[in-house]
């Protein structure tokens, strides 16, 4: 969504999913992760975004049209977790081998 990629993880406000989906709160713990793209790897950090009507908006209508995703109140709930997949803060952004 305008020009920055991000990744959601539904059912997180329930304990089942919590459990189903360790990831998540791995990634609000410690962010780092590797993107691969043609074979490329690029390392970097997943944010997590619970506010800001503009991007919750934004993703929550792309989900929608795509998914049937219930809108921003899911994210601003907790029920819905959306991260940001953003560059890695100390000069490690690029490409990694």
């Amino acid at each position: 969504y305008s020009g920055k990629m991000y990744v959601v993880s539904g059912y997180m406000g329930s304990a089942v999913g919590r459990v189903w989906k360790r990831w998540p709160v791995q990634a609000e713990r410690d962010g780092r992760a590797v993107v691969r793209i043609d074979g490329k790897r690029y390392e970097r950090t997943l944010v997590r975004i619970t506010s800001g009507a503009a991007v919750l908006e934004g993703v929550s209508a792309e989900l929608a049209r795509k998914y049937r995703f219930g809108g921003p109140g899911a994210i601003e709930s907790g029920d819905t977790w959306l991260f940001e997949v953003a560059p890695r803060t100390s000069g490690t952004s690029g490409e990694s081998q």
